[in-house]
């Protein structure tokens, strides 16, 4: 009887750890394809709820990724994102940092932090910019009057070969 109780308790143990285990969430990543502008804005939304619960702040990184060359990209994403939370959300601007972090070999990618905490990954695909809300029309909200950067259309210029 000793030793089936021990098993028991043995048991209840080891389940309890590995429900522990299993409750750590992994950060989400929002792939760079035709869904991100809904799923980057239903995320986005969340962030910004979450930074009205508390006193952090919202740390943003930007990362160029393989195959891309000028920080543009980078300046792009991180200048859309700060609009979407100031024009949306009317968070302050006290409480967002930018960064630009470094070049990664994958996809471009902007990491948002809250506090020291890594909440959200969303990928970026090659020379284009991150689609924060606007789907199928031109936002100039996002993109200047002159819409010279009309969806990220603008690319890297090919490097010159020295003779």
């Amino acid at each position: 009887m000793t030793k089936l109780l021990t098993l028991i308790f043995v048991l209840l143990i080891s389940y309890k750890s590995l429900m522990a285990q299993s409750k750590t969430s992994e950060t989400p990543v929002v792939k760079g394809d035709a869904n991100a502008c809904e799923i980057n804005a239903a995320w986005f939304d969340r962030l910004a709820n979450t930074l009205r619960e508390n006193d952090e702040r919202l740390f943003v990184v930007a990362r160029l990724g393989k195959g891309e060359v000028s920080r543009d990209f980078n300046r792009r994403r991180l200048s859309n994102v700060r609009i979407y939370f100031q024009n949306n959300w009317k968070i302050d601007e006290k409480r967002m940092v930018f960064a630009e972090g470094e070049k990664i070999r994958e996809e471009g990618r902007i990491e948002f932090y809250i506090g020291s905490k890594l909440m959200l990954v969303s990928l970026v695909k090659l020379g284009r910019d991150i689609c924060v809300d606007c789907c199928g029309s031109l936002d100039l909200r996002y993109y200047g009057m002159t819409g010279k950067t009309y969806y990220g259309r603008k690319k890297d210029k090919p490097k010159r070969r020295r003779r």
